[in-house]
């Protein structure tokens, strides 16, 4: 059912032409020819964003219409799974995680910079979709876009209708725990530690009910917190 996302006109992405597999030594290869794409992404050289963008309304518009056209398309393969959830929210931000989870159908490795094209929108990877939290492709292109604090803000505000709900909240704490995963993998080793001191621990309930972006925020341009990666992270004002 993914398959029809890719097929509908307000999803801008590298067009299907051929593909072919074959089997040698016991491996099985896929390959697929795919519309070469002008355009570069805004971000080439690694998943965070760097520096500003100069990006127009409309290409915000654009990118915000595909997702929520995406979003409607159902599907049965999971690109965020339930179990790496379980798993991550008490590992990373201290706490279980929710009971209910409202899902809908997303890029899952995001709408990150690296994955999107300035000028004209093309949103790469699309092999990729498939069933994530609601908020997590905008929580995750928040995520990466916090050592631009303009991009950051003009994101929270082009995705409020999807950030600022309780279902958006949710989706946007398993963002985090995704660049917190790779945080603890070693990557992005040179960005800065969380500014504002040691951590607060913040309970379940206050997590679900605060915007996710204030402990987004804490981390600091994907920085590591001071209390160590099994620390609750803080909710820095």
């Amino acid at each position: 059912m993914v398959a029809v996302v890719m097929t509908a006109d307000a999803v801008p992405r590298p067009r299907l032409h051929a593909t072919t597999t074959c089997t040698k030594d016991g491996w099985t290869y896929h390959a697929d020819l795919l519309t070469r794409i002008a355009h570069t992404v805004i971000s080439p050289d690694t998943l965070e964003l760097l520096a500003d963008l100069c990006i127009d309304g409309g290409w915000w518009a654009e990118l915000r219409g595909a997702l929520d056209v995406a979003a409607a398309v159902p599907t049965d393969r999971e690109a965020a799974r339930t179990m790496w959830m379980r798993r991550s929210f008490p590992l990373f931000l201290g706490f279980d995680d929710p009971d209910r989870v409202e899902r809908v159908t997303g890029h899952a490795t995001c709408t990150g910079p690296a994955n999107l094209t300035g000028g004209s929108l093309t949103v790469m990877n699309p092999e990729c979709w498939g069933s994530v939290p609601v908020g997590f492709d905008a929580g995750l292109l928040h995520a990466y876009g916090l050592r631009v604090p303009a991009v950051a803000a003009r994101v929270r505000d082009e995705f409020a209708h999807v950030l600022d709900t309780p279902a958006g909240r949710i989706g946007e704490l398993a963002a985090l725990c995704e660049m917190l995963q790779a945080v603890a993998r070693g990557e992005y080793a040179e960005s800065a530690p969380c500014p504002h001191g040691p951590c607060v621990r913040i309970d379940r309930a206050t997590a679900f009910s605060t915007a996710a972006a204030q402990v987004i925020r804490c981390v600091h341009a994907l920085g590591r917190c001071p209390g160590g990666m099994n620390t609750p992270s803080c909710v820095c004002p």
